[in-house]
């Protein structure tokens, strides 16, 4: 079975889970904490990733690590995980549910490269219209790109849409060599 049809499954437990003890947003905190010490811990990465440690001292250091600072509800299906010897893929899992709780709230992940810096009103602007586009709520993710000399371009999902200036002078570039009548 491949890794993605496995941390789908775990993912989705989970997911229910919190849905159902309406604890969702306490189990997306502690999933955000325990997604953030691994990634800043390239030593507690190696192993949980180990196939030689066994799950029993997996579970004794994140137990260590995290029992203060996550539910226990959490905590044991970190444990579930582990006994399951896929202590490896947690990361996965955690990006799955995180995937999977933006889309129980309706909300889309936008990345948005611009040339310059968003005013707050150009920002706010964009992320209304986003909203409008796509019907749903907008998380979008910000970031400058200098290769563009002008514009942004906005990647929602598999859909790009561009309005960069180099795309805006390619498109007026087609129209003058390809003849067209109608200038936007």
């Amino acid at each position: 079975m491949g890794s993605f049809r496995i941390t789908n499954r775990y993912a989705i437990a989970l997911i229910e889970l919190s849905i159902e003890e309406k604890s969702l947003d306490s189990i997306s905190k502690d999933l955000e904490i325990i997604k953030k010490t691994i990634q800043g811990s390239k030593d507690l990465s190696l192993l949980i990733q180990s196939p030689i440690v066994k799950p029993a001292k997996k579970k004794d250091i994140l137990t260590k690590i995290f029992s203060k600072k996550i539910s226990t509800v959490t905590q044991r299906f970190l444990d579930l995980v582990i006994d399951r010897n896929r202590a490896y893929l947690i990361p996965e899992i955690i990006e799955q549910f995180f995937d999977l709780r933006d889309k129980h709230l309706g909300i889309v992940n936008v990345f948005v490269r611009s040339s310059a810096i968003f005013e707050k009103d150009q920002s706010d602007n964009l992320i209304k219209q986003l909203e409008d586009y796509t019907s749903k709520k907008v998380r979008v993710n910000f970031s400058l790109d200098s290769s563009l000399k002008g514009g942004f371009v906005v990647q929602l999902g598999d859909t790009v849409l561009d309005a960069s200036l180099r795309h805006q002078l390619d498109v007026l570039k087609n129209k003058f060599l390809h003849g067209s009548e109608e200038m936007n």
